[in-house]
């Protein structure tokens, strides 16, 4: 996938997005994009620069979210690359919207658990023959708050 920085931002060139996930409509997609989120830049190919759209950060996350491989040219129902692409896209939909802006929304920020955290958390809550869920979703909360008010791992 091509990118480019942009005032040391990432761009995606559009169509190599689409395509990495079966989408060969790859023009109708990205017009779902905000214009905000997209713009044209030239892109070195093999024949030459070429004016390719182009999307930030925000404008990947909106084309993956409007992408439907699902309905692109020459795909069938049955085709395993294609449904496997589609299932990877809907766990990101899934981790994106059920994960990460619910955390957002309760502590202000999604932070990454350190390695050390991540073991600590699985260690105390696998030892246990009775695992309380109540207690592990209390042990993430804290860890996920302190982390926020202290700005790291973010």
């Amino acid at each position: 996938m091509r990118t480019i920085l942009i005032d040391e931002e990432p761009w995606f060139v559009g169509k190599d997005v689409c395509t990495a996930f079966g989408d060969t409509h790859y023009r109708r997609s990205l017009a779902r994009v905000p214009d905000d989120d997209k713009r044209t830049a030239p892109i070195q190919t093999k024949g030459g620069k070429q004016k390719m759209t182009i999307v930030n950060e925000s404008g990947f996350y909106s084309l993956l979210f409007a992408m439907e491989p699902q309905r692109a040219r020459g795909v069938t129902q049955n085709d395993a690359r294609i449904n496997s692409r589609i299932e990877k896209l809907e766990r990101f939909k899934d981790w994106v919207f059920d994960d990460v802006l619910p955390t957002v929304r309760k502590y202000g920020c999604y932070p990454k658990p350190s390695i050390k955290e991540q073991i600590k958390m699985l260690s105390e809550n696998l030892t246990s023959s009775d695992i309380d869920e109540k207690e592990c979703y209390d042990k993430t909360y804290q860890i996920k708050r302190n982390d926020c008010r202290k700005g790291t791992n973010l």
